[in-house]
């Protein structure tokens, strides 16, 4: 599960590597879900889940930032579902 949301995320950022700002609303590329990631507040918040209606407003990202020893490279906490925890991601 952590690598599918690794997967996601990677994915989603990938056209934007030489970007400063990530900020903004993501689609995941395969299921019904929308992620607004926020730079200022370091989060990632589910906003829309056509499958899993429960899991708006559920932090997915946290601790988000940008680590400075490379561009386009971002680190913080993603919530693993199966693990009901959050786990280190980059």
């Amino acid at each position: 599960m952590i690598r599918r949301v690794l997967l996601v995320v990677a994915l989603m950022a990938s056209p934007l590597a030489s970007a400063d700002d990530i900020s903004g609303f993501w689609k995941h590329t395969e299921e019904p879900g929308w992620i607004e990631i926020s730079l200022e507040q370091g989060k990632g918040t589910v906003v829309r889940n056509d499958k899993f209606p429960e899991r708006v407003g559920r932090e997915l990202l946290k601790d988000l930032v940008e680590d400075d020893s490379q561009q386009g490279l971002w680190r913080g906490l993603v919530y693993a579902e199966k693990l009901g925890e959050y786990k280190d991601a980059e």
